[in-house]
C-alpha cells in the first residue's frame, strides 16, 4: 500500500510538473499595448499584463480583438505595477484570453 500511494504521488508531481510547465511556455507577459494587440493579431495563447479592470478598455479588447480577461492568478496577487492600456497605477495582473 505504501508503494502504491508514493507511485501515484511521484505521478501526480510529474504531472503537475508538466502543466505547469506547458501553461509558462503558453503565457506572455506583455508591459505595452502595442504589444499586447500584437501579440494577439499574431498569436494563441494568454497574455499576462497589469490590468486597471476599466470597463471602457474590456469592451475595446473585446471589440478590436475578441480578448477579454480570464482570470487574476493568486500566484501574482501580490504583485503590481501600472495599467498596459491607460497607465493607472497600482494594477493586479490579469491572464487574457482570445474568444474564438
Amino acid at each position: 500500500v505504501a508503494a502504491f500511494a508514493d507511485g501515484l504521488n511521484q505521478l501526480q508531481t510529474r504531472l503537475f510538473t508538466r502543466a505547469k510547465a506547458y501553461r509558462d511556455a503558453s503565457v506572455r507577459r506583455i508591459e505595452q499595448t502595442d504589444d499586447f494587440y500584437d501579440f494577439f493579431q499574431n498569436n494563441s495563447g494568454f497574455a499576462l499584463a497589469y490590468w486597471s479592470e476599466d470597463a471602457e478598455t474590456e469592451a475595446k479588447l473585446k471589440s478590436d480583438l475578441k480578448v477579454t480577461v480570464r482570470c487574476f492568478p493568486q500566484c501574482y496577487a501580490d504583485e503590481r505595477g501600472a495599467c498596459v492600456f491607460i497607465g493607472k497605477p497600482n494594477c493586479s495582473l490579469a491572464v487574457f484570453g482570445k474568444s474564438y
